[in-house]
């Protein structure tokens, strides 16, 4: 309701609008954008929301096992697994490789963005 009645009442309608939760209200956020998503496939007839992104910051959740697809549906991981190999890890391969080219070699096999960050963990100092 809140969405509908800035969007209606106080913006452009082309105006891009962004999601952002801090703490634990990056659980609404997650619930919110799932919930929408689930809306969008089962009832096309009702309204849902639409936003240009969403981010959450210090998320109050366990974060070593959001990303994973029972949690981190549909499309998500399917768009965004090759985006996120091909722009930190692709383009950067060489230099990755000399750091450690097993943990490159296991980010680019990586099926779902929970096991992309989990292979990467050697490049930011973790085992």
């Amino acid at each position: 309701q809140v969405y509908w009645h800035i969007k209606t009442n106080f913006l452009d309608p082309n105006t891009p609008i962004f999601l952002h939760g801090t703490s634990s209200g990056t659980a609404v956020v997650v619930s919110a954008l799932s919930q929408w998503d689930n809306r969008r496939e089962e009832r096309s007839d009702l309204a849902s929301p639409s936003f240009v992104a969403s981010i959450s910051v210090t998320p109050g959740y366990d974060t070593s096992k959001a990303l994973r697809p029972a949690r981190f549906k549909f499309p998500y991981n399917d768009i965004l697994s090759p985006m996120v190999k091909y722009h930190f890890v692709v383009q950067n391969e060489k230099l990755l490789r000399k750091y450690d080219s097993d943990a490159v070699d296991a980010v680019l096999k990586a099926k779902s963005l929970q096991d992309l960050v989990d292979a990467a963990a050697p490049f930011a100092g973790y085992q």
